[in-house]
């Protein structure tokens, strides 16, 4: 009986939330609650995709987030946006990920000299994520980073730099592991 409650609360949430995404596709679920919400009109999920609880979905300014089809987000995903997250479709993650575009200044001398809240958002560039990635628990992703299909990258991962289709990454900084030929 609590597993049925537990569903139709998220069919209920969902319901609620996805009129407020630019587009949102038949069947995306996000799980009750959702940690932030911010900038949802700049936010396209493609269908049967489904976010974990405590997700956190924010864009800034003019920044954009685009979800494929049949991705699933663990609990505690947090995806940020100034500039553009593109992922494909069937992504999967384990929880705790953080997918962004940004970060609070730079690291020149006088960037440094301020408190990190008053310093301006930069972005090195978009992320780019392909069709069937696989995110362990604890990943972190940072801007100006493409992933391609096939991909694995391994649990407490931080990747900073590309990542070639159907490569395993693992490390931080996220190093290749294993690559298969395509």
């Amino acid at each position: 009986m609590f597993h049925y409650l537990r569903r139709l609360r998220t069919h209920i949430y969902s319901a609620f939330i996805r009129p407020r995404m630019q587009a949102a596709a038949k069947g995306v679920l996000l799980d009750y609650p959702a940690a932030q919400l911010t900038g949802l009109s700049r936010v396209k999920v493609g269908r049967g995709t489904a976010f974990g609880r405590n997700v956190r979905l924010c864009t800034w300014g003019q920044g954009s987030i685009t979800v494929g089809c049949h991705c699933h987000f663990g609990p505690d995903c947090h995806i940020s946006a100034v500039n553009a997250i593109e992922i494909g479709d069937n992504l999967l993650t384990g929880s705790n990920v953080l997918i962004v575009d940004n970060n609070h200044g730079d690291t020149t001398p006088a960037q440094l000299a301020l408190p990190p809240v008053e310093r301006p958002i930069v972005s090195k560039g978009p992320v780019r994520i392909g069709h069937n990635v696989w995110l362990g628990q604890n990943v972190c992703i940072l801007s100006g980073v493409s992933i391609g299909d096939g991909a694995v990258v391994g649990a407490n991962s931080v990747v900073t730099h590309d990542v070639p289709p159907a490569t395993v990454v693992s490390g931080v900084p996220a190093r290749p592991i294993k690559a298969h030929a395509e």
